[in-house]
């Protein structure tokens, strides 16, 4: 009930969820995330680096799909 106040009086209703959400569920820090891929033999773990690998790869996996065809 007290949630439902709190988004229905909330200027932004997504922000309100959000925050109702968040605070169901603990608001837990993001930066003590350590996210490792390994690729190859090679242990990545600098988060600059991750998304960028990430990105290649599915780029790389479209470009052979399509290579394919």
């Amino acid at each position: 009930m007290e949630n439902d106040r709190f988004i229905l009086s909330s200027k932004n209703k997504t922000k309100g969820i959000w925050q109702v959400i968040n605070k169901q569920i603990g608001n837990f820090p993001h930066n003590n995330c350590n996210l490792q891929l390994r690729n190859n033999l090679e242990l990545i773990t600098d988060p600059q680096i991750l998304p960028e690998k990430f990105n290649s790869y599915f780029i790389d996996i479209v470009n052979d799909l399509l290579s394919k065809e």
